[in-house]
């Protein structure tokens, strides 16, 4: 009887924990399920940056250098893009005044700016960009060459950072969320980010307020994705981590150890590394909450971001093509697919705006740290925190092996340095010539 009453007693819980799921499994369970349903794929990754880099239909895509006719022409191929998708699309055009010394020139190049907007009279905002040129030939001022071009389409830079905003945009149209989306294509930005500076600089004082985050991604699809955010954590940063994680992309923070360049890049920082580069930077100069991802590998033995161990880089290269990443970069359509369906689960997760809202407030400051005279505080108090942890070394020493002391006598040789005790501490002075004689009883 007792074996019954034990069997019954195990079949009803089990009937219990299986009729009430845990709140954690239901959540995952929720979470995975929403997130096939909407999960960009490798292969639409793949696709989009074959499509927008060329292909047959779209050679002219290929060469989109900074302030051309093709760039022009690639920025009226995202306008249309976006246009289809249903997202309030224009081209915005801005000048760039370059002076070569003897004389100035204006050169012209566009942004694409699409929104995808809540509906309320002053939403907060999120701004997602990538810039869509490439340095495949020169660009001039006049007779004056500004930037060398190097060949190459731009695949890696920056066609895959345009391919993944280009799919996430297509699974956020139908999106219902409670804040402004802002996907910008920048034109002109292998030249001093001028299309990202250009956007940031067109923003009113309270669009920069009610912006909660600007995230810049540019050659996605390295061995790995990294993200950058600030010199210390913030609460947007942890918050792309998290999503990052829980979609399985698995972003990786820069290494401790990593290069640092001595000269102001960002407003307030007096150094630059590799995770300030890129459009995020007009941004983080306006005190904008934003997040540069970028893909690659510093676990090498140089000091700079490789693309993959054992492969040669392609970035910057006439071999930046999609030919030249099937083959050296296997896996870079995962980095992108895994890229998009982050930020689209940070976007159209609950709490996203309450998690980053206040990231501003709550982020550490550390302006003081940055000061031009702090290096030289630093060096002095190492040297007087050295010389005071030797001081007593130096007692001890001296007592263990104390100096003797020594009184000399200067006196005089008179008959020479023969006669005289070589051993003695006095101070002998020989006023006899060498071509005098040195015994006493030699005469003078």
């Amino acid at each position: 009887m007792k074996n019954v009453v034990k069997v019954f007693v195990c079949c009803l819980l089990l009937a219990v924990l299986l009729a009430f799921p845990s709140k954690d499994n239901a959540s995952f369970d929720a979470q995975t399920l929403r997130q096939s349903q909407n999960a960009v794929t490798s292969e639409q990754s793949e696709q989009m940056l074959k499509a927008f880099v060329g292909g047959e239909s779209g050679k002219e895509r290929l060469d989109r250098t900074s302030f051309s006719e093709n760039e022009k022409l690639a920025a009226q191929y995202l306008n249309e893009y976006m246009t289809g998708l249903g997202w309030e699309t224009q081209i915005r055009d801005f000048e760039y005044e370059a002076s070569t010394g003897r004389s100035s020139h204006k050169l012209q190049s566009q942004n694409v700016v699409s929104a995808l907007k809540c509906g309320k009279e002053r939403a907060k905002r999120v701004v997602l960009g990538a810039n869509y040129d490439n340095q495949t030939s020169d660009v001039k001022a006049g007779d004056y060459t500004l930037l060398k071009g190097i060949g190459g389409h731009g695949a890696y830079m920056n066609g895959t950072g345009v391919a993944t905003l280009m799919t996430l945009a297509e699974k956020l149209k139908d999106a219902k969320l409670d804040f402004d989306v802002y996907i910008v294509y920048f034109g002109a930005g292998e030249l001093y980010n001028r299309g990202a500076e250009s956007y940031a600089e067109s923003l009113k004082a309270t669009e920069l307020v009610d912006t909660l985050l600007m995230v810049n991604l540019q050659r996605i699809g390295g061995d790995k994705t990294y993200a950058y955010s600030d010199e210390v954590r913030t609460d947007h940063f942890d918050y792309v981590m998290k999503k990052a994680d829980e979609t399985g992309a698995g972003f990786s923070t820069l290494p401790t150890a990593l290069p640092r360049m001595d000269v102001e890049y960002v407003s307030g920082i007096g150094y630059t590394h590799y995770g300030m580069l890129g459009g995020s930077k007009p941004f983080a100069d306006r005190n904008v909450p934003y997040v540069n991802v970028f893909g690659g590998t510093f676990d090498t033995f140089g000091f700079g971001l490789d693309e993959s161990k054992g492969q040669k880089n392609i970035v910057y290269t006439d071999n930046d093509t999609t030919a030249a990443m099937d083959e050296r970069m296997s896996g870079y359509a995962d980095k992108m697919s895994g890229v998009a369906n982050t930020l689209y689960n940070c976007l159209t997760a609950p709490d996203f705006v309450s998690s980053v809202e206040n990231t501003r407030q709550t982020k550490q400051n550390y302006s003081v740290l940055m000061a031009s005279w702090i290096p030289f505080v630093i060096v002095v108090g190492v040297l007087v925190i050295f010389t005071l942890a030797m001081i007593p070394f130096a007692s001890y020493f001296s007592k263990k092996y104390p100096i003797k002391k020594i009184t000399r006598k200067v006196k005089v040789a008179v008959f020479g340095m023969d006669y005289e005790d070589k051993n003695s501490d006095d101070v002998f002075i020989d006023i006899k010539r060498e071509d005098e004689p040195r015994n006493p009883f030699d005469g003078y």
